[in-house]
């Protein structure tokens, strides 16, 4: 009878001890907290990006690089821009690229050479003329894109919504084809520095 108490009395006790301990090892572990990894302590002291200046900002030139020639390209940026935040504050319940009417015709990606990286050298030099020609039509639009090429970019920041609108880059994929068809040209023509500076620039800008 008492051997039997007295295993009672221990397992009993036992039982009311064992949640103080799990407890009292819980809190000597969280009063000696792991140190941080190196990755984790640099991602913890990074800062928001400093604002970059509207003037100074190579976002609004590219989004608004389709103004007709004599336009500013940035002012048509930054008007596009402005009307993409007043879509999101309207909330149309429409997630679709926002246009800005007025932009210049600008030639089908499809008919510029270089539109396929792949055979953009080999089409080139099969027919450097109409290269040529296309360069020549298009020379303002390549003007504007070595203007902000190694400018700062950022886009804007702003409050958006689950349907916001977004800026269309449309206008810039027959501008970076026109681009990459002038690389190819000076390349077929021996050119090889010129063509592997623009090549550099066209590389770090996208």
């Amino acid at each position: 009878m008492h051997k039997t108490l007295r295993v009672l009395a221990w397992t009993t006790a036992i039982l009311l001890a064992l949640p103080v301990i799990v407890y009292l090892a819980w809190l000597t572990g969280n009063h000696s907290d792991d140190e941080f990894s190196p990755t984790a302590t640099h991602i913890l002291a990074m800062q928001a990006p400093q604002t970059i200046n509207p003037e100074e900002n190579a976002y609004f030139d590219i989004i608004g690089i389709d103004a007709p020639d004599g336009q500013d390209a940035q002012a048509r940026g930054l008007a596009l821009f402005q009307r993409i935040v007043a879509t999101d504050e309207a909330a149309d319940g429409r997630a679709s690229p926002v246009q800005l009417p007025g932009g210049t015709p600008l030639p089908e990606v499809a008919d510029i050479p270089c539109h396929k990286p792949e055979n953009c050298l080999a089409t080139v030099s099969a027919d450097p003329q109409s290269a040529q020609r296309l360069l020549r039509e298009s020379d303002f639009l390549l003007r504007r894109l070595d203007a902000v090429l190694g400018a700062q970019y950022q886009e804007p920041y702003r409050k958006m919504k689950y349907l916001s609108g977004f800026a269309s880059f449309a206008a810039f994929a027959p501008v970076r084809a026109l681009a990459n068809t002038r690389i190819a040209l000076l390349a077929s023509q021996g050119r090889h520095a010129e063509a592997l500076q623009h090549w550099g620039k066209m590389t770090a800008f996208q």
